[in-house]
């Protein structure tokens, strides 16, 4: 029956294009005693299976955005989002070996220049990073040459938010780039929890700045943005208090990112709307992505594989559709209730309900037949009712008393006679012995006399 879903509806691979997602997830009632099967279909530009590499994704998610920017008057915003644990981070990784060397090559081929590892080859031509985290409402600097450098996020101006004095070295080439991010890495916030043991506690934010110099005095910005994990309730319900509001000022920095791409997406609709991007720091840097309308804008969910993160896996993808522009009508559910697969019991009937003939059976079966007997005498009709309300005197009677019909009678059935038996028995013996030794005495005294 899944496997007929998922042929209907479309199921996810290693980089098929516009698919469906599929999650199955089994549900409990509120009851805690029935289950019920939900399928969950999500749609999606590209679906990655785990056969997937590092360049298919690059190519397919931010190529376009690569270009975009390389072009020098485009914006470019990627955006990894997903529960802790479930490989934002290494997916980034991928995604920025992927740009430093498509920057090389875009670049490079564009000034003809002869060395194809070199960002530098036409010297109108420059790359900047910035690369910092978003902490709550800190701003700290990662590629600093001091740690734990502080930033102010300040308007330059032109419609952008910029974290003020920042360290924003020139990029000499691929290997450059990625020792620059490698540093920052090292430097971001992580911290374990019961989820995973080296979360992601804060927001990376890395922009690397494409300028033309000389022929167009123009810049293109592309922004990878490796969101902080998200998390339940019940994930954080057992950490201590810094844990904890650092879980919701995460939870609430990337509600705010929804919120804010769900406007864009409105406002490119025709729809007079208001962006709100000052809402949390994340918004405030990615000002730029919401308020242009020439912006590009990708967003890859990962999902953990594991049963148990079905319900995380569900709130992911449904965030990143409405993130994506889709529809709640675009996101189909089916369920389907399962019926518990347990031996059936045997329904005992109690005795005060028993009808006539199972009254009667039970009285031929009892006690290995020894009353098979009894049930001819039994009134017809009798009913487990009308037994229940017998005394003992009615069942000695019917059943023949101490006496099982013609049945040998039982050592343990007459224990009161024997009883009695005994009792006579030793009556009559202390009787004789005090005969006799009257008898004896009277002797005794007969000779005394006597002489």
């Amino acid at each position: 029956d899944l496997q007929r879903q998922e042929n209907h509806h479309g199921q996810h691979g290693s980089g098929y294009k516009g698919c469906k997602v599929l999650i199955h997830n089994c549900v409990m009632h509120p009851d805690m005693k029935r289950m019920y099967h939900k399928a969950c279909w999500f749609p999606a530009h590209h679906a990655f299976g785990e056969s997937a590499t590092n360049p298919g994704v690059f190519n397919k998610c931010a190529m376009p955005l690569v270009k975009a920017v390389a072009s020098g008057d485009g914006v470019g915003t990627l955006f990894m989002y997903g529960q802790t644990g479930s490989g934002k981070t290494h997916t980034m990784t991928g995604i920025e070996e992927g740009v430093s060397m498509a920057l090389s090559g875009l670049i490079h081929s564009s000034s003809n220049a002869s060395h194809s590892n070199h960002i530098l080859s036409n010297e109108s031509v420059k790359v900047r990073l910035r690369f910092f985290e978003l902490v709550g409402k800190r701003c700290v600097d990662l590629i600093a040459p001091k740690a734990g450098v502080e930033l102010k996020l300040m308007n330059d101006g032109n419609d952008a938010v910029r974290p003020a004095g920042a360290a924003e070295p020139i990029v000499d080439d691929a290997s450059h780039l990625l020792a620059l991010l490698k540093l920052g890495k090292k430097r971001r916030a992580t911290a374990p929890t019961d989820v995973n043991g080296g979360s992601s506690r804060s927001h990376a934010v890395c922009q690397i700045e494409v300028i033309y110099n000389k022929s167009k005095n123009t810049s293109g910005l592309l922004t990878l943005v490796d969101c902080a994990g998200s998390e339940r309730k019940e994930d954080s319900m057992y950490h201590d208090k810094e844990r904890q509001r650092e879980s919701t000022e995460i939870n609430a920095s990337l509600y705010a990112l929804k919120e804010c791409v769900r406007a864009r997406a409105l406002a490119a609709k025709g729809k007079n709307v208001q962006i709100p991007f000052r809402s949390s720091s994340l918004t405030k840097v990615l000002m730029e992505s919401f308020v242009r309308t020439d912006a590009y804008l990708a967003v890859i969910a990962t999902v953990s594989p594991i049963p148990t993160d079905t319900e995380h896996s569900i709130s992911t993808l449904r965030t990143v559709c409405a993130i994506a522009g889709y529809n709640d009508s675009d996101m189909i559910e089916e369920k389907q209730e399962v019926k518990p697969n347990l031996p059936k019991r045997e329904e005992r009937i109690p005795p005060i309900k028993w009808t006539s003939d199972q009254l009667f059976a039970w009285v031929r079966t009892v006690s290995n037949g020894r009353f098979a007997t009894v049930a001819n005498d039994l009134p017809k009709g009798t009913s487990g009712k009308v037994v229940m309300r017998w005394g003992a005197a009615q069942f000695s009677a019917i059943c023949g008393g101490p006496k099982v019909r013609d049945i040998e009678k039982e050592p343990y059935l007459d224990t009161q006679n024997t009883h009695l038996k005994l009792k006579s028995q030793l009556k009559l013996l202390l009787f004789l012995h005090l005969l006799s030794l009257s008898y004896s005495i009277y002797f005794l005294l007969c000779c005394f006399f006597s002489l």
